[in-house]
């Protein structure tokens, strides 16, 4: 039984450690013509979920509000709707 524990702990440990990944502030590149930098900031908000802001520096437009935010595996997808 306590092998199943550790166990069992280890692998919420492994789980939360990756989930935890994708937190902090990530940067690219948006090619629409010409380059606008774009600027994702991310922040776990609970129970499993997460929120997110966006800049557009070259666009003078900071701390817009991503609407959804959704982290499975190893990949993030940010939505934004107009």
């Amino acid at each position: 039984m306590k092998k199943f524990i550790f166990l069992l702990l280890s692998a919420c440990t492994i789980t939360c450690s990756r989930a935890q990944s994708f937190a902090g502030t990530w940067e690219g590149k948006l090619n629409v013509g010409v380059e606008l930098r774009l600027v994702f900031h991310i922040h776990p908000a609970g129970a499993g979920s997460w929120s997110a802001t966006a800049d557009s520096p070259d666009q003078s437009a900071f701390g817009m509000t991503c609407d959804t935010v959704i982290v499975s595996a190893d990949s993030i997808r940010i939505e934004m709707r107009g």
